[in-house]
């Protein structure tokens, strides 16, 4: 995964990677900024049976301007369960 975002490592854009997503048969994800909140949601289409959930990595690289600098990054209220960390767009040295 390091290896793949390197190349979006750039100024003007920040990088956000959400790890562990459960979902089933899932081929795209969006990520919902809608202030205070950003969260990854699954846009796959129509009903699957789902046997056995799947996990899933999904990388964004945002513009900067995109993100609001109090907006709290998590997973919900998407349908994506994902670990439950919580933070700032912009605590964890940004």
């Amino acid at each position: 995964m390091r290896q793949a975002v390197l190349a979006y490592q750039q100024s003007g854009l920040r990088l956000f990677v959400y790890a562990k997503l459960v979902g089933c048969y899932e081929d795209s994800v969006e990520l919902i900024i809608q202030a205070p909140l950003m969260y990854p949601m699954f846009t796959t289409e129509g009903e699957r049976l789902c046997v056995e959930p799947s996990f899933y990595i999904a990388a964004f690289a945002v513009p900067a301007e995109l993100v609001p600098v109090d907006v709290d990054i998590r997973c919900e209220p998407g349908p994506i369960t994902c670990p439950k960390w919580r933070g700032h767009a912009r605590g964890r040295g940004d």
